[in-house]
């Protein structure tokens, strides 16, 4: 417990020396990926005994659910784009920025968004996404509602000169109000559409979640393998 106790150390020895446990624990955690990355793609956790990587994270080193599923999905993204791995160990970026670039690596803009998300806490790099990948795919389905009133008074006016007097709400009028009343449909379908967009979309989110080379991978349920599991 004396090694904890660091009561004894000056400010400036203390200041310094946090500064140095903090810079090892980076390049630790560059190392701790860069070896997740390659035991899983060997799938060396199925030699273990266990289904998954994720399982084998948290009941055989012992993470938590979100410390496996962050530096599994950093790992991944690092294995494809391996200027991460520097970008961790050298205090660039933290590994929730990791795991918030991944999605939107390519190799054509890798460089430039790691260079932007340099040294940027959480929320200014999910500024950052937000203004270089704009989500506008459900702007196109939302239409302005039809006019629910009832037809200008002169359309009335003017179908009842063009009839030669007749009633003031003839012909004219009713193929309007069906119009219109046409144009609600459509809109409340269009709506209808958008609500069934949109509960498809966070099903397909919460889908590709368990997916093998998804973003975060699934929590597992199963049974852990007694001692003798091969």
């Amino acid at each position: 417990m004396r090694a904890y106790s660091l009561t004894h150390l000056g400010d400036a020895v203390l200041t310094r020396e946090l500064a140095a446990v903090v810079s090892h624990e980076r390049t630790a955690t560059a190392a701790v990926l860069a070896h997740l990355a390659e035991f899983d793609a060997r799938r060396l956790y199925l030699a273990a005994g266990y289904p998954s990587v994720v399982a084998y994270c948290v009941y055989e080193l012992h993470l938590s659910e979100d410390g496996a599923y962050k530096r599994i999905h950093a790992a991944r993204a690092a294995r494809q784009f391996p200027a991460l791995f520097s970008a961790v160990a050298e205090g660039r970026l933290h590994l929730t920025g990791a795991g918030l670039l991944a999605p939107h690596l390519t190799a054509e803009n890798a460089d430039e968004l790691l260079a932007a998300a340099a040294y940027r806490t959480k929320s200014e790099i999910e500024l950052l996404l937000a203004r270089r990948f704009p989500r506008s795919e459900l702007l196109a389905l939302v239409q302005p509602l039809p006019h629910g009133g009832p037809p200008p008074a002169s359309t009335c006016a003017g179908a009842s000169s063009s009839a030669g007097g007749g009633p003031p709400c003839g012909s004219g009028c009713t193929s309007a109000s069906s119009s219109e009343r046409g144009k609600r449909r459509a809109s409340k379908s269009s709506i209808s559409a958008l609500v069934r967009y949109m509960a498809a979309a966070s099903s397909a989110s919460a889908f590709s979640a368990v997916r093998c080379g998804a973003s975060s991978p699934a929590p597992v349920r199963w049974s852990r393998p007694s001692a003798t599991a091969v």
